[in-house]
């Protein structure tokens, strides 16, 4: 099976800078848009029959995060102004599921699975430009650089409680793993259909 999807987001950050330059400590506060935009075509093919199947797949994603620029507040020379900048990162995303069906009553079934697999990212930093923002027209900016793995290993595994009538609920963990990174996501889904 081939499927494709689009997602896009928006968040604003608070940001804040804790600062203790001659002796009196200060803090920097700003406020940060940040927009992405994804899309993706995923390739899968299930193997198996009724009760068990083994399912491998490939996720191509590209994925646009653009960080408008901003302006620090409250820590007077030592203010920085943000230079906005954005990033294009392709991923490929190999992965297996193996998975197993239960009949627990007439029309209800319940679904075990796991997943596993990797990430591998063009991207392994996202940069950006600043300069105090008190300091003189013409007066140059210094580059910082935030590391993004660019390898992360990916597990789930789940529960789905599957009924032909009414209610699907899905109960699942998602781990990513990196050199410096690692995170656990639980997620419930219900479906309820009228």
């Amino acid at each position: 099976a081939v499927s494709a999807g689009v997602t896009a987001g928006w968040g604003q950050f608070d940001t804040e800078r804790r600062l203790a330059f001659g002796g009196t400590p200060e803090l920097a506060e700003g406020e940060q848009d940040v927009t992405a935009l994804g899309a993706r075509l995923r390739a899968a093919y299930t193997v198996g029959f009724e009760a068990a199947y083994l399912r491998p797949a490939l996720d191509l994603d590209v994925i646009h995060v653009d960080a408008g620029g901003y302006a620090e507040r409250g820590a007077g020379a030592l203010d920085l102004a943000v230079s906005g900048s954005d990033e294009t990162a392709f991923v490929a995303t190999p992965s297996v599921e193996g998975g197993a069906v239960f009949d627990i009553a007439e029309g209800l079934a319940l679904r075990a699975y796991a997943r596993a697999g990797a990430s591998f990212s063009t991207v392994d930093s996202f940069a950006a430009e600043a300069r105090f923002a008190g300091a003189p027209a013409g007066t140059g900016s210094f580059a910082s650089a935030v590391a993004v793995a660019d390898t992360v290993g990916r597990v789930s595994a789940g529960l789905r409680l599957m009924s032909e009538t009414w209610m699907d609920v899905d109960l699942r963990y998602d781990g990513a793993f990196a050199g410096d990174f690692t995170e656990h996501a639980a997620r419930l889904n219900i479906a309820v259909r009228f």
